[in-house]
């Protein structure tokens, strides 16, 4: 199969690590994989040899809209053209607005299939936007859920529902993991640190909540830091709420890494406040490494796919602060609980193996290719 993916950019969030992800594994398997960004050339991401990188080289506006109007058309005119241009038996988008908007001009005058990947939480969408965003994703052949949480959003969009599948992201293991997963540290190996992962967006990912909760949880346990990995658009304002709530000296601002499993291995805890996720990475690469975890069980359902309450880690409420911190108060005061979580939470990189997931990928891809999807 010859397959093209299509991302505004291959920056350093979940989406375009899934996206570069699923582009090298079909380059693994013998496919000839190209990827496209419309913005630049520059790359966040480790690609395959045999993955081929095109850009749009658009320059994107300071001004919404310009962007939403003619940046957009001239995106969308370049676009037609490569694909045109490629003739890829499958176009694969994670529904970018640009990928919405150019599916039923892909459908109707190009012979490609095309799959989109909804890699956020459907429930959060609001207004006409989303219902244009529906009405247009309609136009695609093959839907590629994280979870069926995601999926049962979309029952009553009989074209969307009947021609998609779920499949969740996979635990990726290099050798540094395997290493680590050998030498997990003990309860009292561990740092009196707590970690947590994510860009920096007080809407989604709820810092305002995570520093709530630690500053409860600091008042229990005031030798312990709280790092937070990541960056975004909301560093400042967060930096504001840790001055304002007198936590400067014990929250620090870490910023990205890429290696990210080595930073976290020693804490004690890690966290996740976010109110919606696909699946959450950063959870993963946690979990992979024995971390013990406390997660919000945000929609829809990513995070409950992972964790098994009690067993592997804590799942709490959205936006509940206290019992966040009431979670992390038994992790780092109970060797029994820590080390429990310890124990039993790599077991996620089997159930989510790269194998298995990259095998549901290609199968997804050549149903589309062969099947005729129902238009109604």
């Amino acid at each position: 199969m010859k397959i093209l993916f299509m991302i505004p950019r291959l920056t350093y969030s979940g989406a375009p690590k899934m996206m570069a992800w699923v582009a090298n594994q079909m380059a693994e398997k013998g496919h000839e994989v190209h990827l496209l960004t419309f913005f630049s050339e520059e790359q966040a991401r480790i690609l395959h040899e045999y993955v081929t990188v095109h850009s749009l080289k658009v320059a994107q506006s300071k001004s919404r809209l310009v962007r939403n109007t003619t940046g957009m058309l001239k995106i969308i005119i370049r676009l037609h053209k490569m694909v045109r241009q490629l003739k890829p038996d499958i176009v694969v988008s994670f529904l970018d607005s640009v990928g919405y908007v150019y599916l039923p001009i892909g459908r109707f005058f190009t012979k490609s299939k095309y799959i989109v990947s909804e890699r956020v939480d459907p429930y959060s969408y609001k207004g006409m936007i989303s219902k244009i965003r529906f009405f247009l994703m309609k136009y695609a052949h093959g839907y590629v859920f994280q979870t069926e949480g995601s999926k049962s959003f979309f029952d009553k969009y009989s074209q969307i529902h009947s021609n998609s599948v779920v499949i969740p992201n996979p635990v990726v293991i290099n050798e540094t993991v395997l290493s680590m997963q050998k030498d997990i540290p003990s309860y009292d190996e561990r740092e009196q640190r707590i970690v947590t992962v994510g860009r920096l967006s007080l809407k989604q990912k709820r810092q305002d909540v995570l520093l709530e909760s630690f500053k409860i949880f600091h008042e229990k346990f005031p030798e312990y830091k709280l790092e937070i990995y990541g960056d975004g658009q909301d560093k400042d304002r967060i930096q504001e709420i840790i001055n304002t709530m007198g936590l400067s000296n014990s929250v620090i601002l870490v910023g990205r890494t890429e290696k990210i499993e080595e930073k976290i291995f020693n804490a004690a805890a890690f966290v996740l406040t976010s109110d919606y996720e696909g699946i959450p990475n950063a959870l993963i690469e946690a979990l992979s490494v024995g971390v013990p975890s406390v997660s919000t069980d945000c929609s829809p359902g990513g995070a409950a796919l992972l964790i098994r309450n009690g067993e592997n880690g804590f799942l709490v409420p959205c936006g509940n602060a206290k019992a966040i911190a009431d979670k992390l108060s038994l992790i780092v005061g109970s060797k029994e609980i820590s080390e429990r979580f310890s124990k039993n939470s790599p077991a996620i990189t089997e159930e989510f193996a790269e194998s298995i997931i990259a095998d549901k990928w290609e199968a997804c891809f050549e149903r589309v290719r062969l099947e005729r999807a129902i238009h109604r």
